[in-house]
């Protein structure tokens, strides 16, 4: 069966392939050269960084070690937490009743789903883990048979972080079956606060901690820090296996190399034998799951927005409550929103911890304008363009299938464009702001710079959202409505790289401005955005009335 379908969806691609040829072969390679591009920025910031570190004869070792323990920890995490949401969403939804119903094993499907998230998690991790391996290479003993360890050990991390995602679903939907409270929605709560739950435990660990004192900073008797806290921290999350065949790799200690080697492979298949035995259930939970659907259909709206449309008394507000209902409807969309706002939790986490954790020793912001003003801005860039290409960029081509629902209204389209950017570019700024004071409240930066940080991310977020909604009204795509399909087009790509760009201007900006007084720079930052909000708003308005 599984030879069956890899032959079609081979021929999926090899037909996706023979229409628009050039465009998508073109677009093909500016997705591979992006990708590159990213891989050797990895490379190149873990070299740097390592030999960095290296220089110090007392902190070296021990810093880099905790580096790639926090580093696989958190790629773990997110791979994790992604393939909660991909798997929650895709286990149970209705528009694959062909191929369960077909299929002469039920068990195909939660088969295929694991297949497809172990595959769709791992590429964007190598990406990652390869050129960091590597940079590893270059600074530390690490040695070709060190690498190949460590690189089977990181497919083995990722084999298990989705194995448990779809594992912590099905053990949900049990508990929810025996207490007859399960539905599609019921799960996806459920899942939510259960990972909320564990979030909140793994930031535990860290909270509390004085770096100065973990790393034995004041004991000048000794002439380097005891790895012993430092490992113990760790050894109870699968990632720590990974960083400790990287160090046995260094040490040469191949007997402990193949040991933790062995013990990501038992582990990955104990897990797939429980998998394989859970998915037997798979069946009667999705039958349950469709009949929740279908009756919750005909018998509730699941969310009063008609009260927001009665309400409008002009077109525009009616336009900003349709958007404003499509948004919360879309429970994958929800999702990801969610998955976004924690990785966005852990950045900050990741500061108070740097911070706080220094205790006497902690830096303040003030200390370094140029620099913390830099790296904020940097990551709010970062955020926001990640929320408009995952909900404004698609949200044009999302409507190829009810947008003849506003086209036969009395409404014009340039109506429809003003409505998602206002909705978005209130949704984006409020969460932007938010964001913004609290990494100021745990940096520690003064009035005066909060005040101008603020306004200066209202200024590119407006700036980002009008980029994203654009390429997205004027390159419409008809051939799919999956925003993780659409993120990798053409116009996607473009909104990536220039996105990037624009961001590394801005915070370079903001750093030379706040070290040397050079306001030039920033000038001329604001009436760049100034100036292509106003330009893509009417290339976008004339473009939309001559449709």
């Amino acid at each position: 069966m599984f030879s069956f379908l890899a032959t079609y969806y081979r021929k999926g691609i090899i037909r996706y392939f023979e229409r628009n040829t050039l465009a998508k072969s073109l677009t093909l390679t500016a997705f591979l050269v992006v990708l590159g591009a990213f891989a050797a920025l990895v490379h190149e910031g873990f070299y740097y960084g390592f030999l960095y570190i290296t220089r110090d004869a007392f902190f070296g070792e021990a810093v880099s070690i905790y580096i790639i323990e926090l580093f696989l920890l958190i790629s773990s995490f997110l791979t994790f937490s992604s393939a909660l949401v991909s798997g929650v969403v895709s286990l149970y939804r209705d528009d694959d009743a062909g191929l369960v119903l077909s299929s002469p094993s039920y068990t195909l499907k939660p088969k295929i789903v694991l297949v497809r998230m172990f595959f769709s998690s791992l590429w964007p991790l190598l990406v990652v883990i390869v050129p960091a391996l590597l940079a590893i290479m270059r600074v530390f003993p690490l040695g070709v048979m060190g690498f190949v360890a460590a690189l089977f050990a990181a497919v083995f991390l990722v084999f298990i972080a989705v194995q448990a995602a779809l594992l912590v679903i099905y053990f949900i939907a049990a508990i929810l079956a025996s207490l007859a409270i399960f539905s599609r929605l019921s799960v996806m709560l459920s899942t939510t606060l259960l990972f909320l739950c564990s979030t909140l435990l793994i930031a535990n660990q860290f909270r509390s901690i004085d770096l100065v004192d973990f790393f034995q900073a004041r004991l000048l008797s000794k002439d380097v820090p005891d790895l012993a806290p430092i490992l113990e921290q760790f050894n109870l999350f699968p990632s720590h296996a990974v960083t400790m065949i990287v160090y046995y790799s260094e040490q040469g200690m191949v007997a402990s190399v193949l040991l933790s080697l062995g013990a990501l492979a038992l582990l990955s298949a104990f897990l797939f034998t429980v998998f394989m035995f859970t998915i037997k259930r798979h069946l009667p939970y999705w039958q349950i799951a469709q009949e929740h659907e279908g009756a919750g259909k005909h018998t509730r709206s699941g969310f009063r927005g008609a009260t927001l449309l009665m309400n409008a008394d002009r077109p525009l507000r009616a336009l900003l409550a349709k958007e404003f209902i499509l948004f919360v409807r879309n429970v994958r969309g929800m999702l990801w929103l969610a998955f976004i706002l924690v990785v966005w939790g852990i950045q900050s986490a990741s500061s108070f911890l740097l911070t706080h954790g220094l205790g006497d020793e902690r830096v303040s912001g003030v200390a370094l304008p140029g620099m913390a003003m830099a790296f904020q801005f940097a990551l709010i860039t970062y955020f926001v363009s990640m929320f408009a290409l995952r909900f404004a960029f698609p949200s044009f081509s999302e409507e190829r299938k009810s947008g003849w629902v506003v086209a036969s209204t009395p409404l014009r389209r340039t109506s429809v464009f003003r409505s998602k950017l206002y909705f978005f570019s209130v949704l984006f700024s409020a969460l932007a702001i938010l964001f913004t004071l609290l990494n100021a409240s745990i940096v520690g930066i003064t009035g005066a710079m909060l005040l101008f940080l603020l306004l200066f991310v209202t200024i590119t977020v407006v700036t980002i959202t009008t980029y994203a909604l654009a390429l997205g009204a004027l390159f419409p795509n008809t051939e799919t409505d999956d925003p993780e399909v659409l993120s990798t087009t053409l116009p996607g790509l473009m909104f990536i790289a220039v996105s990037v760009f624009y961001g590394i201007a801005g915070a370079l900006a903001f750093r030379g401005y706040f070290a040397s007084g050079a306001i030039a720079s920033v000038l001329l930052y604001v009436t760049f955005s100034i100036v292509t909000v106003l330009l893509f708003f009417l290339v976008t308005k004339k473009s939309l009335e001559r449709k």
